[in-house]
């Protein structure tokens, strides 16, 4: 796992050095190495980790690509549902909401979070849910 994330942050600090002048252009190499699975699955832990993370742009940061992931990030979302705290299960319903209806596997987890006793938590879920089902 350090591999990977060593591999993930090397290529960004020396993507100049690979051809990658843009953003754009690193995040179509990084795509390519996320073709292996568990090269991907070990990327999208590491991003469901900065779910929870204080830093605004950390965690946008992470929901931005976790949710470019689709539909093959939605288990380990449902995964940061069931056992995350409070941000990163807010973080991961964003997410799932910014996925939408490729997301519908997540569905029962997401209605559970509904009948949250937290405001917060319910709310993410109603707006997460409603994207899901395609009504936002």
């Amino acid at each position: 796992m350090k591999k990977v994330l060593f591999l993930f942050v090397a290529f960004a600090l020396l993507a100049p050095q690979f051809g990658c002048k843009t953003m754009q252009a690193m995040d179509e190499k990084a795509s390519k190495l996320t073709s292996n699975p568990e090269v991907r699955q070990g990327i999208m832990n590491k991003l469901v980790g900065l779910l929870g993370k204080k830093d605004p742009q950390k965690k946008e940061t992470a929901m931005s690509k976790l949710a470019a992931f689709g539909s093959k990030a939605v288990p380990s979302l449902i995964g940061a549902l069931k056992g995350g705290d409070k941000p990163t299960k807010q973080g991961a319903l964003e997410t799932l909401g910014r996925i939408g209806p490729a997301a519908k596997p997540a569905e029962p987890e997401v209605k559970k979070a509904t009948q949250s006793a937290d405001p917060d938590i319910k709310s993410a879920a109603m707006s997460a849910l409603a994207k899901i089902m395609g009504k936002k």
